[in-house]
C-alpha cells in the first residue's frame, strides 16, 4: 500500500546520519518487524551483528561495513520504508 508507506515514512527517524557505525531507528505508529540493510548496488547485506528490535525502536551496528552509502529498509505490518544512511568512520 503506497499511501500507508508514505504515512509511515513521515514517522521514521534514523540517526545519527551520517554515522560512524551505530544507528538507532524510531518509528511512530507501527511496530518494526524487520530491518534490512542494502548497499548502493541494491544487494542485501547480512551483518554479523544482530539487529536489536524492541517494538517501535531498533538499533544496529554498521561498523563492520566499509564507508559509503547504504539503504536501511524498515518493514512493519503497515508497509515498508527506506532511508539512506551515510557511513563515515
Amino acid at each position: 500500500n503506497m499511501l500507508a508507506s508514505i504515512m509511515i515514512n513521515n514517522k521514521l527517524n534514523v540517526f545519527p546520519n551520517p554515522t560512524s557505525g551505530g544507528i538507532r531507528i524510531f518509528l511512530k505508529g507501527a511496530d518494526i518487524l524487520r530491518v534490512n540493510v542494502y548497499n548502493s548496488a541494491g544487494n542485501i547485506l547480512l551483518l554479523n551483528q544482530s539487529v536489536q528490535i524492541n517494538g517501535k525502536e531498533a538499533e544496529l551496528n554498521l561498523s563492520s561495513l566499509q564507508d559509503g552509502v547504504y539503504i536501511v529498509e524498515v518493514m512493519t505490518e503497515k508497509g515498508t520504508v527506506r532511508e539512506k544512511i551515510v557511513l563515515q568512520k
